[in-house]
């Protein structure tokens, strides 16, 4: 909670940030915003983390595919769009991006996040959904094969392309 109302308290116009210069109205209205996005973050952990013992005590776990929702961020829709290739839920995206969180999560997730994993069995084919296999597509034309840059230019492909974009991103 600090982090979310950390702009809300005055402070000297000298030392203060854009964001704690603004009327306290607008200072609350964007505390509410942050606590109720870490605040979903942190239950939906819970359910991940009962999926993640679960998977754990299953031999027959042999692989997992993360699972994005349509107006996930680039981030996520990058990380579904690589399908049921990640061995452990580690390489799934537990130490994917330090921004993203939970150390009792199967994998890290941001605030407001709506994604996870899923874990696939031995015998069973794990098929891209719709919308993964399109991101799939778009990462393919206009981001694979440009190292250090991928997410850049993914992002920006989503951004012309895509037809579930990120809410708030045009």
């Amino acid at each position: 909670m600090r982090w979310a109302t950390k702009d809300v308290w005055d402070r000297d116009a000298d030392v203060a940030t854009p964001a704690q210069l603004e009327p306290l109205d607008v200072r609350l209205e964007a505390a509410f915003v942050k606590a109720d996005m870490a605040t979903q973050r942190l239950v939906a952990d819970v359910g991940r983390e009962t999926v993640r013992q679960a998977v754990r005590q299953d031999r027959q776990a042999v692989a997992y595919a993360r699972v994005a929702a349509l107006g996930a961020c680039s981030f996520c829709k990058l990380m579904a769009s690589r399908g049921s290739v990640y061995a452990t839920a580690e390489t799934a995206g537990r130490d994917a991006n330090d921004r993203f969180s939970g150390d009792a999560s199967v994998v890290k997730f941001h605030n407001n996040c709506h994604c996870g994993i899923l874990p696939v069995f031995r015998g069973q084919r794990f098929q891209l959904s719709p919308h993964a296999a399109r991101w799939d597509e778009i990462y393919r034309e206009y981001a694979q094969g440009h190292p250090g840059d991928q997410l850049r230019l993914f992002r920006r492909a989503l951004a012309e392309h895509d037809e579930y974009p990120l809410p708030g991103s045009h």
